[in-house]
């Protein structure tokens, strides 16, 4: 459920370990070799080691021991001595996942008539479909319904309310309370939304459709709303201005060529910072009149198709491409490698020039926001005004909506029209043409 980028990667059990716990604990006739399968799985190298065998007999011989105390086993014989502490969070927030999902929505009645319907040649194949089940949503999709989905049931427990089925009615008050104690409507809108995916999961109606519901999250709405503070579009002015002072000198400072590569690489690929941080550097392509760059995932890429985003070569001091190829120069990137583009510096000391790990979220915005403190007031823009300010000086520049859509990896007008900002010139030119 969590990621894991490191050699120990299949330490950590994703859903297919849940799925087959809960195959397990429903069907305890097949039990040894369900469990053959999860040791596999889960521990491959050590399928011949003295723990595994004894984990794995211990697992064919007791069903307390299987559901509930094999996973503790499991991280104190098997991970305690590699794990790191992301390994830790990782193992225990899936069994978490696994826990509830069997105690309420793998035992509700849909899911116990598949059960009862498939045949004993078929039952390998259980836990599989339950796997591709939760597969319809992403993993920090999952953790966030997870995460609501547990507040109502212990405000359900709470008050001696049954949390599955959930009432709509009861529901209602559990909004009210919600809405009582916060300050915006996203706690309500993430509590429907979570009761909501685990009731479908379990074969039962949304109660997002149900009338009071409905209103109770329209008036949350209405009530908790605020006017959204937007940070201004970064200018070309700007970047000609960030350029100048960076990288004006004949011997720019890595830090300085990075610094600039992000800045005008966002800008005219209009990313998000999600996108930047997840641009690899095997990910580019140079050509030469511009620059193709392959967006693996975006935030409105459910499905992960893909997409390559292609930024034209300038003769200007802020041609973007110029400014990424001298930072990948100076930083000695190798464009076969599977690692981020923009990452963490290192000392000078060291043989490498960058680490392996990517830059944060708050790194990131030091970065921009040092960037651009003797220029503009940096209370004033954030790491999105590097998108903003793309798209901003393309619509001003009258550029086919097809083409800006496609550019900027927008899939309705209200998203795209959010970011533009028009200049003065724009919007006189609607008086002008009223012929007075």
């Amino acid at each position: 459920m969590l990621a894991l980028e490191n050699e120990w990667d299949h330490l950590c059990p994703p859903f297919v370990f849940c799925t087959l716990e809960i195959k397990v604990f429903l069907y305890p006739n097949g039990w040894a070799v369900c469990h053959h399968e999860v040791w596999d799985d889960l521990c491959p190298i050590y399928r011949s080691s003295f723990v595994a065998k004894v984990g794995s007999y211990l697992c064919s011989r007791d069903v307390f021991f299987g559901l509930f105390l094999e996973p503790v086993y499991v991280f104190f014989v098997l991970l305690l001595p590699f794990c790191s502490r992301h390994v830790f969070l990782c193992y225990f927030a899936n069994l978490l996942v696994s826990f509830i999902l069997i105690l309420d929505v793998f035992q509700s009645e849909m899911w116990t008539e598949f059960f009862a319907a498939i045949p004993d040649h078929l039952q390998p194949l259980v836990s599989r479909v339950q796997e591709t089940v939760l597969a319809s949503r992403a993993d920090g999709t999952i953790r966030t319904y997870l995460a609501g989905f547990r507040r109502w049931k212990f405000w359900a427990s709470s008050n001696c309310i049954r949390h599955m089925p959930a009432n709509p009615f009861q529901v209602s008050v559990y909004l009210q309370c919600l809405i009582l104690e916060a300050n915006s409507p996203s706690p309500v809108l993430n509590a429907v939304y979570s009761i909501d995916w685990a009731q479908q999961l379990a074969g039962l109606p949304k109660v997002s459709v149900h009338p009071m519901v409905s209103a109770m999250v329209s008036a949350s709405q209405r009530i908790l709303g605020k006017a959204k503070s937007k940070k201004e579009p970064i200018t070309p002015e700007m970047l000609r201005a960030l350029a100048s002072s960076k990288i004006s000198d004949k011997s720019p400072s890595l830090s300085d060529l990075r610094t600039v590569a992000l800045c005008l690489i966002g800008y005219a690929g209009f990313f998000r910072f999600s996108e930047l941080c997840s641009i690899r550097a095997c990910d580019i392509k140079f050509f030469p009149t511009y620059v193709s760059i392959f967006l693996e995932s975006s935030k409105t890429d459910q499905y992960r198709d893909g997409a390559w985003t292609t930024i034209a070569r300038s003769d200007l001091e802020t041609c973007p491409v110029k400014a990424l190829e001298q930072y990948i120069a100076a930083a000695e990137i190798d464009l076969s490698e599977d690692l981020p583009l923009f990452r963490a510096l290192l000392s000078p000391r060291c043989t490498s020039k960058v680490r392996r790990q990517g830059l944060s979220y708050s790194r990131a915005r030091e970065i921009v926001k040092d960037a651009f403190k003797d220029i503009t007031d940096v209370s004033c823009i954030s790491l999105h005004s590097l998108r903003a300010g793309g798209a901003t000086a393309a619509a001003n520049a009258g550029i086919a909506d097809r083409l800006f859509k496609r550019h900027g990896r927008w899939q309705s007008e209200n998203a795209k029209d959010g970011y533009v900002k028009d200049n003065v010139q724009s919007l006189l030119s609607v008086s002008k043409s009223l012929g007075i």
